[in-house]
């Protein structure tokens, strides 16, 4: 988890387990998403009234 002396941590009760999370700061999620698939969005076609 590279768990750091002094970072903050979440303890979630989930199904009757309790579930220990890092809370992330704005710098450490900085291209969080950048290693992900890109997601892929289909619109709508439009409607005609």
């Amino acid at each position: 988890m590279n768990l750091k002396p002094g970072q903050r941590l979440q303890l979630v009760e989930k199904d009757g387990k309790i579930e220990v999370r890092p809370i992330l700061t704005a710098d450490q999620l900085i291209g969080f998403l950048r290693e992900s698939e890109p997601l892929v969005f289909e619109r709508e076609k439009d409607r005609e009234i």
